[in-house]
């Protein structure tokens, strides 16, 4: 279950959760692969965080457009 949190007066967005979780994921299990134990926890982390910051730019992005037109 996805739940709102508060941040800065902002809500986080479940949108870049719901992307975020399946990332870490797969990168803790394919750093697992590559790199052992310690990649499973530097894998994770990368990949979620990557995800979340190329959901947010696109978020962004849309939100940008949408407002210019």
């Amino acid at each position: 279950m996805v739940t709102k949190h508060q941040v800065d007066d902002e809500e986080a967005d479940p949108i870049v959760l719901a992307a975020s979780i399946p990332a870490s994921l797969v990168g803790a299990f394919i750093g697992t692969l590559v790199a052992g134990p310690i990649g499973l926890l530097i894998g994770g982390v990368v990949a979620g965080s990557a995800s979340a910051l190329i959901t947010k730019a696109i978020e962004t992005r849309a939100e940008l457009e949408t407002a210019a037109t």
